[in-house]
């Protein structure tokens, strides 16, 4: 009765260890309070604040005009309630331009996070019903389809466009009494856009009245916070940022932002003598490629005015500020800001020129701003008021100009050294190209390959064929900086011949050599000497004679070996190091005493085995393989997607090919492969990522030696370099998702139990032997 007291005992302290042990590790822990808060938040924080979308591109798409807009971009919600989401495309497709006809594409309504809303339908050309069912937290994504009418096909949104609502649902009375504020500004008219990298740093403020902790997030990753201030990596896309508060109860109150940004490109073009270099007295056109008008037409709501001071239409127009030229703007005809927005400016001396306050002002016919959000139109009104307002911000930039001389002559054209060229596969030559005038101010080349699969080459003029090109020719042109002059040159590439064996002939003279002293083997000391020497006989000895005919594939095998100055295939060299192999030790010793051909084929393995054009190296991979490296930078963005809340900076496919087969094959054992890494201050470290053929993401350690990051795989593929700040992505093998909390701590439990079990078996066993005894 007192062992089995004992047992229960026991079994209840491991018991309430292992609860306890289980909620500690659960995601249901008590939140860090307020001043702790820097970004270490716990995971129920984070998953409750976590929002992850699809990646951003990370260039300007060619369909950047096709906007999605919304009526709402958050909103609290009660279980039970509904909600309505009207969504419009932009620019609207309407068959007048003064009637209200307007034609509306599919457009297409997913839950993409969340499950505490439903909605009526996915597809529709009008609305969608959203309906309250659960506490939590859901986005919306909305897109829409290409629509033709009248005849006239219209595009799909851009990639960069989709829009998105956040609901955030609470049971009545369970929603924490905290007041959340912020120094956002941006509205739904407002972009933040930006020239260079993948994203734009966003400082703001946060406040949270009686909280005991808070979590800020952008996109699904949590920010560190410093006295209520965060930064944000805004990117190309609506962002969302986050902000989830809680009180002394445990009870929340959460508030949503979506801010768009988008990467532009600011293309500077010398008007007076083309080019882009600058000097005094120049005229130049700055345009602006990736912005939209921030308030659009649309029918009975907003009608953007045209540009014409004498009747006081003031337009849509690019704005910057410069000390020297003051403001300075680019006007549109009306509803174009997309396309024609180029500001006209004369330098009239040298310096640097900074433009700074870069904006969008915007004067329009009809409604106040908002109107869009809360109705769906509006009767005809030919007496619509006139409104105005400052949109947006964009990025500063400098200009350089140089002095104006008589030496600085516009260039007139460019000329090259050849116009016709043909090389080998893996031949080169160096182009050279000159501007003319020789006296032009402006001397810069650029060069480019119709077929850079074909034929390479880099901004020095450097030519590279890479593989034959057949009856066809690639064109090689070298281009002038300034007025854009071409020259070009013709490249043919023909195949590299391969060397037959059986044609091989021996390359090296017999010389003669001293003759060797008598022993018990003298054929062996005289083929030590010199494969290929004929013994002088001395006056005490006879010429010594082989006694020992050489084979044919030792023949084969002593053919190469006294050729290998000349060139041979990775095949016939491995082919003869297989032969060589399966020789006796005699045979070798007599074909190649000197191990000349081991050296060729270890050289041969080590070249195969590097790419130096991306200087990756693989080791442990078959001797009879070679590595294949292609760069995959069309494919980062896409690949992006699929790691998200982290960058993807570089990315190749890494494959082998077998020499013999010239089939791609996988690797026998593990592999150790080395990849260039040039370290940034914007990551806090790196990991790289395998993209596997079955559409599996992995994570791979990696270690970092001299600007290289050594990792190993068993498989190849797609592999590429991740930089992260905070968390690593390799924590994200031991993350638990928020649906599968319960799931864990049950499992925690199980285990726990298991063990108890284990203890009380053990215990119980103890006694019978004691009672046995």
């Amino acid at each position: 009765m007192k062992d089995n007291n004992k047992v229960r005992r026991v079994a209840l302290m491991l018991t309430v260890c292992l609860f306890i042990g289980s909620l500690a590790s659960s995601n249901y822990v008590i939140a860090t309070t307020i001043n702790s808060v820097t970004g270490t938040d716990t995971k129920d924080q984070q998953e409750e604040n976590l929002l992850p979308l699809e990646e951003a591109l990370y260039s300007i798409p060619t369909d950047w005009e096709n906007d999605v807009w919304v009526n709402r971009d958050y909103k609290e919600l009660t279980i039970g309630e509904t909600d309505q989401i009207y969504p419009r495309r932009i620019p609207q497709i309407v068959g007048s331009s003064v009637a209200n006809d307007i034609w509306r594409p599919t457009f297409h309504f997913t839950i993409v996070e969340g499950d505490s809303v439903t909605l009526n339908h996915k597809d529709s050309n009008q609305d969608a019903t959203v309906t309250a069912v659960k506490p939590g937290i859901s986005i919306i994504k909305v897109t829409y389809d290409r629509t033709t009418y009248k005849g006239t096909t219209y595009g799909a949104s851009s990639n960069s466009n989709s829009a998105y609502i956040i609901y955030e649902v609470a049971e009545k009375g369970n929603r924490a009494d905290i007041k959340i504020e912020t120094s956002i500004t941006e509205t739904p008219y407002d972009t933040v856009y930006y020239q260079n990298g993948n994203y734009v740093p966003y400082t703001f403020t946060v406040s949270t009245d009686r909280a005991k902790s808070r979590v800020v997030s952008c996109n699904g990753s949590i920010l560190k916070g410093e006295d209520g201030s965060y930064t944000a990596r805004l990117e190309n896309r609506s962002n969302i940022i986050g902000i989830t508060a809680t009180d002394q109860e445990g009870k929340t109150r959460s508030k949503y932002y979506v801010i768009d940004a988008r990467k532009i490109a600011i293309s500077v073009v010398n008007k007076t003598r083309g080019g882009t270099k600058i000097f005094a007295g120049d005229k130049i056109g700055i345009s602006f490629k990736g912005i939209t008008n921030p308030v659009p037409k649309l029918a009975s709501i907003y009608n953007p005015t045209f540009y014409s001071p004498n009747y006081g239409n003031k337009g849509t127009c690019v704005t910057y500020t410069n000390e020297l030229l003051g403001k300075v703007s680019g006007y549109c005809k009306q509803w174009d800001l997309a396309t024609n927005n180029t500001i006209e400016v004369q330098f009239q001396k040298e310096g640097t020129y900074t433009f700074t306050n870069g904006q969008i002002t915007s004067q329009w016919w009809g409604e106040k701003l908002g109107t869009d959000r809360e109705v769906i139109t509006l009767p005809q009104n030919t007496n619509a008021a006139t409104n105005e307002g400052t949109f947006s911000s964009l990025p500063e930039f400098t200009i350089e100009v140089e002095k104006a001389g008589e030496n600085t002559p516009a260039v007139t054209g460019i000329q090259l050294n050849k116009k016709r060229i043909s090389l080998l596969e893996g031949g080169k030559y160096q182009l050279r190209a000159k501007v003319l005038p020789r006296t032009a101010g402006n001397q810069k080349i650029r060069y480019e390959s119709s077929a850079p699969s074909y034929v390479k080459v880099n901004q020095e003029g450097k030519i590279t064929a890479i593989k034959a090109t057949g009856n066809k020719q690639v064109m090689v042109r070298a281009i002038s900086d300034e007025g854009n002059y071409i020259a070009s040159c013709k490249v043919q590439v023909n195949k590299k011949p391969v060397i037959d064996f059986d044609q091989a002939e021996e390359s090296v003279s017999p010389k003669p050599t001293k003759a060797p002293q008598r022993t018990k083997e003298p054929d062996k000391d005289k083929d030590q000497k010199n494969q290929t020497a004929t013994p002088v006989p001395s006056a005490s000895t006879k010429p010594v004679q082989s006694t020992e005919s050489l084979s044919k594939e030792a023949k084969e095998v002593k053919k190469v070996v006294t050729s290998l100055n000349k060139k041979f295939s990775d095949k016939d060299l491995l082919k003869t190091y297989r032969i060589y192999n399966a020789l006796s030790k005699k045979e070798k010793k007599k074909v190649d005493p000197n191990g000349l051909l081991k050296q060729a084929v270890e050289k041969m393995i080590k070249t195969n085995h590097q790419d130096k054009k991306t200087d990756i190296t693989i080791w442990n991979a078959e001797n009879q393989t070679r590595l294949v490296v292609e760069e995959k930078e069309d494919l980062i963005t896409k690949m992006q997607q699929k790691v998200r809340g982290y960058t993807l900076i570089k990315l190749w496919n890494i494959s082998l090919f077998d020499i013999e087969t010239d089939k791609e094959v996988e690797p026998e054992k593990t592999v150790k492969i080395s990849v260039p890494l040039k370290e940034s201050d914007d990551y806090d470290g790196y990991v790289i990522v395998h993209f596997t053929d079955d559409g599996k993401v992995h994570y791979i350690k990696a270690e970092l030696k001299a600007d290289q990051l050594i990792f190993e795989t068993p498989s190849l593929s797609n592999f590429g370099i991740i930089g992260y700040q905070g968390a690593s992505p390799l924590d994200l093998n031991a993350a638990v998702k928020k649906e599968d909390h319960i799931p864990w701590t049950v499992v925690g439990i199980g285990a726990g139990l298991i063990l108890l079990l284990g203890v009380v078996m053990g215990y119980r066993m103890k006694n019978r032997t004691k009672s046995a005894e």
